[in-house]
């Protein structure tokens, strides 16, 4: 058991000690007209990490997902890090066993 400050430091703490590359955030529900788009846990991750974020709004549970559809612009392959970032996608089909489209 752990405790923090907050979820947020508790979530940087994590990601420091096992030295997490890759995060997947699910994007929260609004409560309120209010709330913020990402809301203040994704929004405090963000402003505080260096690690790659994936946001996922999740309307089902990200292990049911059976084909994800990746939506690339044109010459984004001339981008840089753009070899990075497509491992990083085949990582997460490869993961959940999800076909990925391009």
């Amino acid at each position: 058991m752990r405790y923090d400050l907050n979820p947020v430091t508790g979530i940087m703490n994590v990601i420091k000690e096992h030295k997490i590359t890759d995060l997947i955030l699910g994007l929260h529900q609004k409560k309120s007209i209010s709330s913020t788009f990402l809301g203040n846990l994704a929004e405090g991750i963000l402003e505080q990490c260096n690690t790659t974020i994936f946001i996922y709004k999740a309307n089902q549970p990200l292990s049911t997902v059976k084909r994800h559809l990746v939506v690339v612009p044109e010459k984004a392959e001339k981008e840089a890090g753009f070899a990075l970032w497509l491992m990083r996608i085949w990582n997460i089909g490869r993961n959940t066993g999800a076909a990925i489209h391009f």
